[in-house]
């Protein structure tokens, strides 16, 4: 049996997070299945049973880290007892806050400082609920950050970027920007993770995902058109490029663990 709970950030702690995950199993049962990319990054922590990522590359995860934006879906297994609690950020915030270089998500997971984020984890893993695991977490926060967070450059292109590149051409958005764009770029990747192209793919993708994962008939001409894609071809070759199937594939099968590994509700 498993259990998956979502959480709304209050406003104390919604400039940086965007959601809160709890993912829990009883230990009699197996799930391999896909991380789909996302849009954002997530400080994970687990407290019992340790995942495995099976593809690209096999390796078991460590009890804390940073997973950051991926430019393609990675295969994971999780099995055993799990208890797992995942904060998903906003990443330019969070890699500027906790002073994190996302060029290293080539590595697919970040590590993350013991001096800080072990206490942390020892306080998180005494802890009785989800709620005392949000209070615990809103307390650190305010102490790491303890004035008004204040959006800069980068935080602007990310949010620009996510709220436009489905209507708008990535260089309309990003011509309105005080630097170069090759500056702008190289700042980006090591807030972000990713270019401001790939994540503008990334975002694209998720959208139509959430647009058609409930639909028995898909009509990709809708698709393109409501993706901005120039032909249902580019359409194509971007969703496996990212999810590593078409999507009349992946939405031909049961997607529901796919959504659980990725921090989507179903």
């Amino acid at each position: 049996m498993y259990n998956v709970r979502y959480f709304k950030p209050d406003n104390s702690v919604s400039w940086l997070v965007k959601q809160f995950l709890v993912i829990e199993m009883s230990g009699q049962m197996q799930i391999e299945d896909k991380f789909v990319p996302r849009q954002d990054a997530s400080l994970v922590f687990h407290f019992n049973t340790l995942p495995y990522i099976i593809e690209p590359i096999e390796t078991e995860l460590k009890p804390f880290f940073v997973a950051p934006l991926l430019r393609k879906a990675i295969k994971m297994k999780i099995s055993g007892k799990l208890d797992t609690f995942i904060i998903s950020c906003h990443p330019s915030v969070m890699s500027r806050v906790f002073k994190i270089d996302m060029t290293s998500s080539r590595e697919l997971s970040i590590n993350l400082p013991e001096n800080t984020f072990l206490p942390l984890w020892k306080v998180f893993n005494t802890c009785n609920t989800t709620e005392q695991r949000i209070d615990c977490f809103t307390s650190f926060l305010n102490k790491i950050q303890s004035r008004s967070y204040q959006n800069d450059l980068i935080d602007n292109t990310y949010n620009n970027i996510i709220n436009n590149c489905i209507t708008k051409p990535l260089y309309e958005i990003l011509k309105s920007t005080p630097k170069s764009f090759s500056a702008i770029r190289r700042n980006f990747i090591k807030r972000i993770g990713i270019s401001p192209k790939t994540l503008s793919r990334i975002v694209r993708v998720n959208y139509l995902w959430e647009k058609i994962k409930n639909q028995k008939d898909v009509d990709f001409h809708e698709l393109v058109f409501d993706g901005n894609y120039f032909d249902q071809a580019h359409f194509i070759k971007d969703f496996k490029a990212i999810t590593g199937e078409t999507p009349c594939h992946i939405f031909k099968r049961n997607t529901e663990f796919t959504n659980i590994l990725s921090g989507r509700r179903n």
